[in-house]
């Protein structure tokens, strides 16, 4: 995945730009996210960018999506999922953030269209509410139940910084 990042990053080289790649992993290999810092209609900065990959919603089930590709209207990545990855990232596994488990707020005015949908939002249309996040862990690579789709014998997620 780390030799793909640097091929795609390689191609997208601009005169003086500059190549970076964060490899996000729980301790086996996963996936690698080039970001092209000289991107002509994104944010220069890569904060801004790795704010962009840490907006995603999750889905109805709390799960944070796999799909993490950014991409602008060119059709140019500024974020691209290396190729090598032997796991989609996050399920059956609560995110917890200082202690608790992790939520991902909803707002009031989008309270009622997530719960008609079918999103599991946790309290009232007036407040607005919340949903418990998951870590998604459906790895074939790894040992793996196929009854219950789930890993038999994996480390704990990383926390994520």
């Amino acid at each position: 995945a780390l030799m793909k990042a640097d091929e795609i990053l390689t191609q997208q080289a601009r005169q003086n730009s500059q190549k970076v790649i964060f490899h996000i992993t729980d301790g086996v290999p996963t996936m690698s996210y080039p970001i092209n810092f000289n991107h002509a209609t994104f944010a220069p900065s890569y904060q801004n960018q790795l704010n962009a990959f840490f907006s995603k919603s999750p889905n109805k089930d709390g799960i944070l999506l796999s799909d993490f590709i950014t991409q602008a209207t060119s059709g140019e990545h500024t974020i691209v999922r290396g190729d090598g990855q032997s796991y989609q990232m996050f399920t059956d596994k609560t995110v917890y953030e200082k202690g608790a488990p992790a939520a991902f707020p909803v707002k009031p005015e989008k309270y009622s269209e997530m719960k008609a949908v079918g999103y599991a939002v946790i309290g009232d249309p007036i407040n607005g509410g919340y949903i418990w996040l998951n870590w998604r862990e459906s790895i074939l690579a790894y040992p793996f139940n196929s009854n219950t789709a789930k890993i038999t014998n994996h480390g704990a997620p990383t926390r994520w910084y």
